[in-house]
């Protein structure tokens, strides 16, 4: 694991990654419903809508990750 991320670090990072965004799409998803010893969990993912790519992908729905 210490080499995926040493490798992959700089290329998730990197802000050439992703380039020029026109159009993005924000999209959130339960993706472990709740029970009695915890709340549901939610995933929300970044999309470039005019390439229909995936950009980015993050646990949690607040709008304070999604402006990080």
């Amino acid at each position: 694991m210490t080499a995926v991320v040493r490798h992959g670090t700089p290329l998730v990072e990197d802000p050439r990654r992703v380039g020029v965004v026109r159009a993005l799409g924000v999209d959130e998803h339960s993706y472990l419903s709740a029970t009695r010893t915890h709340q549901t969990i939610y995933a929300t993912s970044l999309v470039d809508l005019d390439r229909r790519l995936v950009i980015d992908l993050f646990e949690g729905k607040r709008a304070r990750k999604l402006r990080n």
